[in-house]
């Protein structure tokens, strides 16, 4: 085998070899967890938004995040937008980017919550 295959060989097991650590590589998501609480109200709503999956999460503080399905979110600059199923109806979703206001109009009911990054836990 001539020097030049060798080298060409080399060469391709070093391009195999940086594709599949790319490729094997997890990928993260940019998640922002918060943490709502509204004035008179015993419970909080936690909420986590992956920006690179345009999903949405919320649970109530007594519950586990486990058994909250993630919901389509449109994510704008202003926003964070989201519906989700709620007593035979719907739950539409608005989250304030700038100011951490969270607006929950479920039927005829509306509620504002006001929101802030939560620490990471680790």
């Amino acid at each position: 085998m001539s020097r030049l295959k060798c080298v060409g060989y080399g060469l391709l097991a070093v391009l195999v070899a940086i594709v599949g650590q790319s490729l094997l590589a997890p990928a993260y998501a940019d998640t922002i967890t918060l943490i709502c609480s509204q004035p008179g109200t015993q419970y909080g709503i936690n909420i986590s938004i992956d920006t690179s999956a345009s999903t949405a999460v919320a649970w109530m503080s007594y519950a586990s995040r486990n058994d909250s399905p993630a919901f389509p979110a449109t994510i704008t600059s202003d926003q964070v937008t989201w519906t989700a199923p709620f007593n035979g109806g719907s739950s539409q979703n608005a989250l304030d980017r700038t100011t951490g206001a969270l607006n929950i109009v479920q039927r005829t009911v509306r509620s504002s919550w006001s929101c802030k990054k939560a620490s990471p836990v680790f």
